[in-house]
């Protein structure tokens, strides 16, 4: 299955000079090895707009390597397409460029380039790159015919090219481990800016509750003393209910006092008119005692 591979990481962040040097060390190296959106190099490179990769990739294409400028992804798109929808006018007019001169001389077969893979098996270079295999072929010459001691040294160079290419792709993760630890220390940044400002927003937000607990506090306290005025209020209203009773015989009694007031008042004028009147007989027998003292 396609997956991503450190080139891809390299031509989508713009790491001309990992990838020139893995092509030095693994010439054999497939160029159009797709990720799992069917992307290969020139499609990642083309899409981020990453310019000397596009033209290190053209420029090894004219030299004879197989690089493929019409392969499509997953959703259909060339790599001079995804230029134009990222909007890369620089990358889009090389490819389209590139796509002109394919069109003109595209029959024509271009001899392939002798890569960095042929220097590194020459015996000069293995001497110098390991000591230890260059005394240990030494130490074989005594016992070894040359026909053995041949296979040992191919053997060797074999072994020395595989190292060479596992340092190339350990060179490729140690950037990509670097430029990860600097995006990583860019997320830690960013995460502590963000756990301040929620640590603020969480310190705002208990003020807040604080101020609500309190507010909430006082309206509890202010309805208990509303529902003790009420519990008066109904107490009030209970004993205005008995009351009633008791006003209307006020009531009675009061108007039986005017009556019993307004009755007296009648009385007295009675007796103050009887009064009178017997005054009046009092004065009258008087005189007529009076009158009747000589008759005696």
């Amino acid at each position: 299955p396609a997956i991503m591979n450190p080139l891809h990481c390299a031509a989508m962040r713009g790491y001309l000079n990992i990838i020139r040097r893995h092509l030095n060390e693994c010439p054999d190296t497939d160029l159009n090895a797709r990720n799992e959106r069917s992307c290969t190099l020139l499609h990642l490179a083309a899409q981020a707009g990453h310019l000397p990769i596009v033209e290190y990739l053209l420029q090894l294409k004219s030299t004879g390597f197989d690089v493929n400028t019409r392969l499509k992804n997953e959703d259909g798109h060339t790599a001079e397409e995804l230029s134009a929808i990222s909007g890369h006018k620089n990358v889009l007019r090389i490819l389209q460029t590139d796509r002109l001169n394919e069109s003109c001389f595209g029959g024509m077969s271009k001899p392939k380039v002798q890569g960095p893979k042929d220097k590194a098996t020459s015996g000069v270079d293995l001497v110098e790159d390991s000591t230890e295999a260059r005394g240990e072929l030494k130490e074989r010459e005594v016992v070894v015919s040359p026909k053995e001691r041949g296979k040992n040294a191919t053997s060797m160079e074999s072994e020395i090219e595989k190292l060479r290419e596992e340092s190339a792709r350990a060179q490729v993760l140690v950037g990509l481990l670097s430029e990860s630890e600097c995006s990583l220390k860019l997320i830690e940044t960013e995460l502590r800016r963000g756990m301040a400002g929620l640590q603020t927003q969480l310190d705002k937000k208990e003020e807040t509750e604080k101020d609500l607990r309190d507010r909430l506090a006082e309206l509890e306290f202010q309805l208990d003393e509303a529902r003790t005025r009420s519990s008066k209020l109904e107490a009030l209203e209970e004993m205005a209910g008995k009351m009633a009773p008791l006003r209307e015989k006020l009531e009675r009694s009061r108007v039986e006092a005017e009556t019993a007031q307004e009755s007296r008042r009648k009385l007295e004028a009675h007796l103050e008119e009887a009064t009178e009147e017997r005054g009046r007989t009092v004065k009258a027998l008087e005189e007529m005692e009076g009158k009747m003292a000589p008759l005696r």
